[in-house]
């Protein structure tokens, strides 16, 4: 080989170490630029971690929130279904007493209902009374009215039964007189003769009153 031939040969070889040396400079300058890339693709990636760890961090704490909170709501309704079953015991229980009380008030309505019934019968008694009064008060009437005809009917025959009574306790009068003798004794001398046989019995049937008197002074004719 001649020095120009290596010469060629060793520049052929050069130039195709220099094209090799450019692509791979332009393969470096690629994957440079690709490293770039990846580099702010990174530091997206590592931002949106943060926010992701920061939401995970706040998400924990707001379990943890929630989880106090959920224990907190179930004692509370532990307690509550506790009070619910006293609750529903006293329901229960008042229940209970309402049926009784209802029971009780259904007795007492029957009770009322049976009272009613004897008041209606009382109070048909007392219209029965009533109407059986005004009855008697009309015969009452009738027979006060016919008591009053029989008034008016023996006044009359009252009249002549006083007037006897009276000529009676008179007629005794005279006879208690004329049973004294020292009263016929001066009677005789006062009327001279008038009375010579004048007897007790006929004592009752002498005139009386001032006609009497003045027939004892009076001389007989």
């Amino acid at each position: 080989m001649t020095p120009s031939e290596g010469v060629q040969q060793q520049e052929s070889r050069i130039g195709h170490l220099e094209r090799q040396l450019k692509t791979v400079l332009e393969g470096v300058q690629r994957t440079e630029s690709r490293i770039c890339h990846l580099e702010r693709q990174l530091k997206a990636a590592r931002r949106v971690l943060g926010k992701w760890s920061r939401g995970l961090a706040t998400s924990k704490e707001k379990s943890r929130r929630c989880r106090r909170v959920l224990r907190k709501k179930a004692s509370r309704a532990l307690h509550l279904g506790t009070r619910l079953e006293h609750a529903q015991g006293e329901v229960d229980g008042k229940d209970l007493q309402i049926s009784t009380l209802d029971k009780t008030v259904k007795g007492q309505q029957a009770e009322i209902a049976r009272l009613r019934e004897e008041l209606k019968v009382e109070r048909l008694s007392v219209a029965h009374v009533r109407v059986d009064a005004d009855r008697k008060g009309i015969e009452n009437g009738s027979l006060q009215s016919q008591v009053k005809d029989k008034q008016a009917d023996i006044s009359q025959p009252l009249a002549q039964l006083h007037v006897a009574e009276e000529k009676t306790k008179a007629a005794e009068a005279g006879k208690a007189i004329f049973s004294n003798p020292m009263m016929v004794a001066m009677c005789r001398g006062l009327a001279g003769c008038w009375l010579p046989s004048l007897q007790l019995e006929q004592v009752a049937e002498l005139p009386q009153g001032p006609t009497f008197e003045a027939s004892l002074v009076q001389p007989a004719t």
